[in-house]
């Protein structure tokens, strides 16, 4: 408004809207991202990769198959007689030697009878397996001969055998049983016949 003399009168409440939108356009020009100062009062929100994870469950685990007691002992398997007869140099050990991954080692986790005979003059050995095994445990050992050794009929029964670095092996199935002997002395396969046929005709 024009005063006297052509003075311009400013009124109070004009002043004070000019501070104000004076404020306010400071205000907006404030930054509100990186670099603001955080609200002291302001509670942090917990982050989601902080959450548990929940653990799975193991998954049990079937029993392993496992066979039966043979229900005879080493002089009865295979008698002193025979093995005399066989050679009467071989006298029988009170512990045996077990190769892992062996024919022997697997019959011994099967409830099996390992017995083992050593000759007194070579120090060679010789070693009858047996295990009575149920159907799929025998069938696994059947496929396992077949694949390895060769099938002989020299046993009388399902018979295989087979030589390797000098060492005969002769693996005989009959009923529920495996028969499984191994020495240097066997070279083919009647070398074996007395002590396979043994073991198979002690077994109830």
């Amino acid at each position: 408004m024009m005063g006297g003399m052509g003075q311009v009168v400013v009124r109070p409440f004009a002043a004070l809207a000019v501070v104000g939108a004076l404020a306010a356009a400071l205000a907006a020009c404030t930054p509100t991202g990186e670099g603001a100062e955080p609200d002291p009062t302001s509670t942090p929100r917990p982050s989601a990769s902080g959450s548990a994870s929940a653990t799975p469950e193991p998954t049990p685990t079937e029993d392993p198959i496992v066979g039966e007691p043979v229900g005879v002992d080493c002089d009865q398997l295979v008698t002193p007689d025979v093995m005399y007869a066989y050679n009467p140099n071989f006298a029988l050990l009170p512990e045996p030697t077990i190769d892992e991954g062996s024919d022997a080692a697997i019959a011994q986790e099967q409830k099996g009878l390992v017995c083992q005979w050593q000759n007194l003059t070579s120090n060679e050995l010789l070693t009858v397996a047996v295990a009575k095994l149920p159907d799929e445990a025998l069938t696994l050992q059947k496929n396992r001969a077949f694949g390895e050794s060769t099938m002989v009929p020299t046993y009388g029964v399902e018979g295989y055998f087979t030589v390797a670095d000098g060492v005969g092996e002769a693996d005989a199935f009959d009923r529920d049983y495996w028969v499984s002997t191994r020495s240097s002395f066997y070279l083919e396969p009647g070398d074996a016949i007395d002590i396979v046929a043994a073991s198979l005709a002690a077994l109830p």
